[in-house]
């Protein structure tokens, strides 16, 4: 699934629904706290290795896939660039609205989980200023599962490896170097206390599951690659 030549795959082929069914075994483990052992020892273990060096950088790798401040988020800014420019304006508009989907994907999701987040691992930097993590959705639900940040950044990676599978960066795939991105993104949600490991899995794939089902829809294997 994370070949870059094969980011987006046919919604009726058997590797989407395999992502679709793993999607919702996860969530029926969560819902049924299955998962509470698993997802209790790995956050421990994660947040036991916090220092000053590593909180800087997950506090960065984690803002990259913020919301709010709309004009600090840089996936909302990357996805602007993109459109501000003729050539590449709608795969912008497609990353903006694979961005706002997968957002309402989660949220909807939440509201059904209704998962309490991991308060016991709250995330306090010692760095001479206040830091919260931003939480995942405005509402009454503060609900932990899934995370609307890992949602946000494998479906924006998604796309981006596609458009640039050809791509090379010092020999390895460009297309398969931008899944590092959301593996940070969803590390660094648990490393701050506020999901499980389960919440950021889950978070991805329902984030895969989206970005395949809008570039189906929208056609975006007929777009030319992106340069770089």
């Amino acid at each position: 699934m994370l070949s870059a030549k094969s980011a987006v795959v046919n919604i009726r082929s058997v590797r989407f629904v395999l992502l679709v069914i793993t999607f919702v075994t996860i969530s029926i483990l969560v819902q049924s706290n299955t998962a509470n052992i698993f997802d209790l020892s790995t956050i421990t273990s994660i947040v036991n290795v916090r220092n000053t060096l590593t909180d800087i950088v997950m506090i960065v790798i984690t803002t990259s896939s913020d919301l709010f401040p709309i004009y600090f988020s840089p996936i909302i800014i990357f996805s602007f660039i993109f459109i501000i420019k003729k050539k590449t304006r709608r795969i912008g508009s497609i990353l903006l609205l694979a961005i706002v989907l997968s957002t309402l994907a989660t949220t909807y999701v939440k509201e059904l989980v209704e998962r309490e987040r991991p308060t016991s691992y709250e995330f306090r930097p010692d760095l001479g200023f206040d830091y919260k993590p931003q939480q995942d959705v405005k509402s009454r639900f503060a609900s932990s599962f899934p995370s609307g940040h890992a949602a946000r950044s494998a479906a924006f990676a998604l796309i981006v490896s596609f458009m640039i599978r050809n791509r090379t960066v010092f020999g390895i795939p460009a297309g398969i170097l931008m899944w590092i991105f959301p593996a940070s993104v969803a590390f660094s949600r648990v490393y701050l206390g506020v999901h499980y490991a389960t919440d950021v899995i889950a978070g991805v794939l329902l984030g895969i599951i989206i970005a395949n089902v809008l570039s189906r829809i929208l056609k975006l294997e007929a777009e030319k690659q992106l340069r770089m």
